[in-house]
């Protein structure tokens, strides 16, 4: 809660206060990683103790498989595949809020 709270406030610091940013960004990515700490230890708790780092290695992987794609030219970033991109992301978001909220 400190975590998510304090990293709020920073946010707002950051964003009215840009002069401010080279202080305050490394203080909100401290106060954000408590913040998904904590989330991640609560599912942790709540499910099974392996899911984090199944999580993140999951993540992990995806970052460099496509890290890997981009360097080689196999994928190039283009308009119409950033604009692909976009939408399955959001269409990702969107499932996943109406299963936290159908949950």
């Amino acid at each position: 809660i400190i975590g998510s709270i304090g990293g709020f406030i920073v946010a707002l610091v950051t964003i009215f206060k840009k002069q401010w940013s080279a202080t305050t960004v490394p203080i909100y990515a401290i106060l954000e990683g408590l913040a998904l700490g904590g989330i991640s230890k609560m599912y942790a708790n709540a499910f099974e103790p392996g899911i984090v780092p199944q999580a993140i290695m999951l993540t992990l992987g995806i970052l460099f498989s496509l890290l890997f794609a981009y360097k080689t030219k196999i994928i190039k970033a283009t308009e119409n595949f950033k604009l692909g991109v976009f939408a399955a992301t959001a269409g990702i978001g969107v499932v996943y809020l109406i299963s936290f909220l159908m949950s």
